[in-house]
């Protein structure tokens, strides 16, 4: 900005300075000062604009996480009730199997213990080894899960 100053002389008015035309070296350092100033003020700005633009990413980064944190807790939730029917369906499961499995092995225990001819004792030697084996699967199979 371009003002008289004393004596008739034009000065030039650079922010609260005012600078005499007439010494060039005093504008010189003026106008690198000015240069200096607003180089800041665009640092300033830049700085502003990455701090607003991180801090609208921020929120999005927030609402992605609380959304996926609110979907982890529903599938959680989900698996827990799966896993929790899928024990009682075992337990129930169990008990039904293991307790005729375990009544035929009993069973042809105490049919041992009679007089039976050789031929019905080959059966029931059979049929008891053939029961120890499908327990033994069916443990495996209900122990596994």
């Amino acid at each position: 900005m371009l003002r008289r100053g004393m004596k008739g002389r034009s000065m030039w008015v650079f922010f609260a300075y005012t600078i005499d035309i007439t010494d060039k070296m005093s504008v010189y350092y003026a106008t690198i000062r000015n240069n200096i100033i607003l180089a800041g003020i665009v640092f300033v700005l830049l700085e502003l604009l990455f701090y607003v633009s991180w801090k609208l990413a921020s929120r999005k980064l927030y609402r992605i996480i609380e959304e996926q944190t609110i979907e982890i807790s529903e599938a959680k939730e989900y698996a827990e009730k799966a896993s929790k029917a899928k024990s009682l369906f075992l337990a129930n499961m169990s008990h039904e199997i293991r307790t005729p499995m375990n009544a035929i092995t009993g069973f042809n225990q105490l049919m041992l213990g009679t007089e039976l001819t050789d031929k019905q004792k080959d059966y029931v030697n059979k049929s008891q080894s053939a029961a120890y084996h499908l327990l033994g699967i069916i443990n495996e199979i209900l122990d596994f899960f």
